[in-house]
């Protein structure tokens, strides 16, 4: 698991689960290879999982309904940015057009990369 840390897109503490014949241990720092122990995932952050094997797993959370707006700060580069929403809604429902750079040039434009459906891991820039 992936981690947003530091202040530029790419910036993450890694983190792997230890696991021994007698059972889970616990999560630990990849780099270090300590306990990670109470360490803070912040809600709009969100984080990456990279899978090892070649099986697809169900990842359930559990928690309420954030209700009100939700705000991220967005730095130059890329951001990750985790959708306020329980379920999917339409890239026009997260509010973003006055927030974001428009351009006619796109190379000059703000951008927004979406992940396919199709566990392809592909994305779709708007």
């Amino acid at each position: 698991m992936f981690i947003p840390r530091g202040t530029n897109f790419g910036e993450f503490q890694q983190c792997f689960i230890l696991k021994q014949s007698e059972g889970v241990v616990g999560w630990m720092d990849a780099a270090t290879l300590q306990p990670v122990g109470d360490l803070p995932l912040i809600y709009p952050d969100g984080l990456i999982v990279r899978i090892s094997g070649s099986a697809s797993h169900p990842i359930d959370f559990s928690g309420e309904v954030k209700p009100g707006s939700a705000r991220s700060i967005v730095q130059p580069r890329l951001n990750l940015i985790v959708t306020p929403y329980p379920t999917s809604e339409p890239l026009q429902a997260l509010g973003l057009e006055n927030d974001l750079l428009k351009c006619d040039n796109p190379l000059e434009a703000d951008k927004v990369w979406i992940s396919s459906d199709d566990g392809s891991g592909a994305v779709t820039t708007y």
